[in-house]
């Protein structure tokens, strides 16, 4: 899981800019993680970001505040998993 925005690198001299875009063009490039399901989560607008993070790799998007049992069930369907019973309400 990836926010779109990140702080500056404050423990190398906050020179490195990273963003959900950024690490994700890192990790593709990478044997190792290339094929790493990745979910967006951010505050910053959908209509500016969703698109782009899907293109770029995303294979969920959401925007906080956070739906949880929706994340649950993307990530349970992301890993190949039945998603979790959903709570029983008496």
């Amino acid at each position: 899981m990836l926010d779109i925005s990140f702080p500056p690198d404050v423990a190398h001299g906050g020179g490195v800019r990273w963003d959900a875009f950024t690490i994700m063009a890192w990790m593709k490039r990478m044997e190792e993680t290339a094929r790493t399901p990745i979910i967006v989560i951010t505050s910053s607008d959908p209509a500016k970001v969703k698109d782009k993070a899907i293109a770029a790799g995303a294979v969920a998007f959401f925007q906080k505040p956070i739906n949880h049992d929706e994340l649950l069930a993307t990530i349970h369907t992301v890993l190949g998993e039945p998603p979790p019973e959903a709570p029983r309400t008496t």
